[in-house]
């Protein structure tokens, strides 16, 4: 089949370098695309192929003169044999009379060596080193082999002189795909041919046997669908072409290595003693393996097709040996991937293993929101015989968590499992208290059933089951806003819980919670720092992170940074997900008010039904904490009234500024004094949290509070000054500066001028020169046709520029 891809990067690879290097594992097309290339490739073209035999150096260099005469003239030829006849005797003395009689040629020949790979003598390995080193000019060499061949090219790499081909290459493509299914009589559609490709990772005698499998009867794509891994029927392939051409100590560490996709010294030394050393030899030999992109940068991930048919090779020779492997490997992950090690465990039989690496870390899963995970791991180990009752609380709460539970089910399970415990019973309380919302364990209504009667910190209770319960109780109390004290300390208390016992997600959830509380309190600067740490940490998106962006979407919003304020609040709304409803109605209410702000109707319209949705799943209890009291039911349209009550009604600082500007305009016309008093003391809570929005909000009617509040005298001059310049552009829309044509900076600069600020005050606040503030008041004294500061502030006013 014609492969232009692989095939024009061959070419290139001969035509630009030295030595081209075809590199794959067996089965990926190595030899036939080369093959190809050199039927249409116009130079002369020089084929040895190695085998064992060719570890006799001697018999490797008469291979070489053979291949090589074949390809030259008459007279070249003459011209090898008497070199040959004049050289010294042994290997490299012919090797080297062999290179100098090339060396007049001018135009190009190619020596391919195939299988290099089954050299593996010192001697025949110097010949092959010797022929890369000191190869003329016009000697092309193509080195085919399963792995790196074992001469030194990393020189020549380094020099720009090593051409590579690898199997990333050589995989076949969808359409390529296409093309060897029509070959083998199959109609297969491009959907069906990703299907495919995907399953063999494009290694194409893989592909090559499932057609064969398939090539007859109806719905081809749909069986290919439906074909596993280790259905794939390569594992005679395997065995004849891999694993007999290996030793056999190196053999059987592959069937036992391959028992999980990932391997690494570590492992490899669990299971079998000098692992790490196998391990490196078949990186060596190029066995299916490639770098892993894990952090432990000494990882390799076997081909997935290929790590599949050793498991089914070990399980037909040595059901036992598999077993054990994979509870070696269930030991060796549990602490670093212990989904991992719960499907090793479960796979090795041992019901016992499985459960006691579950029950350690499924918080992490359930705190995380991924409930489907939860699910599929709760679900392998019933199947191992296990019905622990804190394995269907996990189920339950996974119900719960996507909204199609029951709260009820918990004293059901209480009655039907005989090993409740007190871990069990403290589980079902916080877990109904968080989750179920309007049920508790008893049966009764939330308000009126009793409080937890198991003590979170009592000695029956697991670690792991008080970092989960803190963790809850502490969200519930927050979001109930019942008493926030309290909830700090359960979140607190949760967090070094969770960092003691190895849960970094419900310690993160926790410290995220708790950003949240501090938000509201008014802590802004703390909490958006804590925000901050918590995202840059943290490597894994989670659910358990919501609460974070929703912080720092809250700041920047209350900061008037909207830009930055819409993109952690859609974050916010990405991440939540059922776990995080109350979270999800907040940022979704906040967002409007951004859309609004910014003008977006498309926006603020998709947000606003995403918190009319939330509302409508509050009448089952699930948004109530989001849902200030006196919101309307479900079928009220959500008013912009309604959003800034769900969005910033929590927050003290947002609220108080908000209830002193309200009270400064409501006396400003009776009582000018106070109602600068007022205005004072609602920006000295928001200065030191950088709060704007309130101010910019009210600004139609606060404008000329603002600016007579420049001369009535305050202490946050620059702030004010800014407040009122900010609204330069909207101003400059309404026309209200005429056609003076005065630039947005110098409206900044002469709002200032009515304050008390000195030009350097002024210079300061706008992060510029005081040279250039008096530039710009020279040009604003030029277009008011004034002389002075004091005139400049009257004409302005006079104009409506004030």
């Amino acid at each position: 089949m014609p492969r232009p891809g692989p095939t024009a990067e061959l070419e290139a690879a001969v035509a630009g370098h030295r030595v081209a290097a075809v590199v794959a594992p067996a089965g990926f097309g190595k030899t036939t695309l080369v093959a190809s290339w050199a039927a249409q490739s116009g130079h002369p073209v020089a084929w040895l192929t190695l085998d064992a035999a060719d570890d006799d150096p001697s018999r490797l260099v008469r291979g070489l003169e053979a291949a090589v005469a074949v390809a030259v003239t008459d007279d070249e030829r003459a011209g090898l044999r008497r070199a040959a006849a004049a050289s010294d005797p042994g290997a490299r003395g012919r090797l080297d009379a062999l290179l100098v009689a090339l060396g007049p040629r001018t135009t190009p020949l190619v020596l391919v060596v195939d299988d290099v790979h089954e050299v593996h003598g010192p001697t025949a390995r110097d010949v092959l080193s010797r022929l890369v080193r000191y190869a003329p000019p016009a000697l092309r060499l193509v080195l085919v082999a399963r792995a790196d061949p074992g001469v030194p090219l990393h020189r020549l790499r380094v020099a720009g002189e090593l051409g590579e081909v690898r199997a990333v290459s050589l995989a076949l493509g969808a359409e390529e795909v296409v093309r060897v299914a029509a070959a083998a009589g199959v109609t297969l559609d491009r959907a069906g041919a990703e299907q495919l490709r995907a399953l063999t990772d494009g290694w194409a005698v893989a592909v090559r046997m499932i057609l064969l499998g398939v090539a007859t009867g109806p719905d081809v794509a749909r069986r290919l669908g439906a074909v596993p891994s280790t259905a794939v029927p390569v594992a005679d392939y395997v065995v004849d072409e891999v694993l007999a051409g290996l030793p056999a100590a190196l053999g059987a560490f592959v069937l036992r290595a391959t028992v999980d996709d990932v391997v690494d010294p570590g492992l490899a030394e669990a299971l079998v003693p000098g692992g790490a050393t196998l391990l490196d030899d078949c990186v060596a030999r190029g066995l299916f393996l490639t770098p892993a992109t894990t952090p432990d940068a000494t990882a390799y991930r076997w081909h997935g097709l290929f790590a599949a048919q050793c498991r089914v090779l070990l399980s037909r020779r040595d059901p036992a040996a598999l077993a054990a492997a994979h509870r070696t490997v269930a030991l060796h992950r549990r602490d670093t991937d212990w989904p991992g090690a719960v499907r090793h465990a479960c796979a090795a039989g041992d019901g016992a293993l499985a459960v006691d690496v579950l029950r350690a870390h499924w918080p992490e899963v359930l705190v995380a929101g991924d409930t489907t995970l939860l699910r599929r791991l709760c679900a392998l180990v019933v199947a191992q015989g296990r019905r622990d009752a804190w394995l269907l609380l996990a189920q339950a709460a996974a119900d719960l968590l996507d909204g199609r539970g029951d709260p009820t089910v918990f004293p059901h399970i209480q009655r039907a499992v005989a090993s409740w415990g007190p871990d069990d019973e403290l589980l079902a309380q916080v877990l109904v208290g968080a989750l179920g919302s309007t049920v508790g364990p008893d049966g009764l209504p939330h308000e009126e059933h009793r409080a937890p009667t198991v003590d979170v910190d009592g000695p029956d209770v697991a670690p792991p089951t008080r970092a989960l319960a803190l963790y809850l109780l502490g969200r519930t109390e927050a979001h109930d806003g019942v008493d926030p004290a309290a909830a700090a300390a359960h979140l607190a208390h949760g967090a070094a819980a969770a960092d003691a016992v190895g849960l970094p997600t419900v310690a993160s959830a926790c410290r995220a919670e708790r950003a949240l509380l501090l938000a509201d309190a008014g802590e802004l600067g703390v909490a958006d720092a804590l925000a901050v740490d918590l995202l840059a940490a943290d490597g894994v998106r989670t659910g358990a992170l919501a609460p974070a962006h929703l912080v720092r979407g809250l700041v920047a919003y209350w900061q008037d940074r909207l830009g930055d304020a819409r993109a952690d609040l859609e974050d916010a709304l990405v991440l939540a997900g059922p776990a995080q409803q109350a979270v999800a109605v907040r940022a979704a209410a906040t967002l409007a008010l951004v859309c609004h702000a910014q003008d977006d109707r498309a926006g603020f319209e998709g947000a606003r039904r995403r918190v009319e949705d939330a509302l409508r799943a509050g009448d089952t209890g699930r948004a109530r904490h989001a849902t200030p009291a006196g919101a309307p039911g479900a079928e009220d349209h959500a008013s912009l009234d309604l959003l800034g009550r769900i969005a910033t009604g929590h927050c003290r600082t947002s609220v108080d500024v908000v209830a002193v500007l309200q009270r400064a305009l409501a006396v400003a016309a009776d009582d000018e004094h106070a109602a600068h008093r007022l205005l004072e003391r609602a920006l000295d809570v928001a200065e030191p949290a950088g709060v704007r929005r309130p101010f910019v909000e009210l600004e139609p009617v606060l404008h000329e509070l603002l600016l007579e509040h420049l001369r009535w005298g305050s202490t946050h001059e620059a702030l004010v000054a800014s407040l009122v310049a900010g609204d330069a552009p909207r101003r400059a829309q309404r026309g209200g500066w005429g056609n003076l044509d005065l630039t947005e900076r110098e409206h900044q600069v002469l709002v200032r001028l009515r304050s008390t600020m000195t030009t350097t005050e002024i210079a300061a606040a706008l992060f510029v020169s005081t040279n250039t503030v008096k530039t710009h008041q020279r040009s604003i004294y030029r277009k008011l046709g004034v002389a002075g500061r004091r005139d400049a502030i009257r004409v302005a006013a006079e104009r409506g520029l004030l």
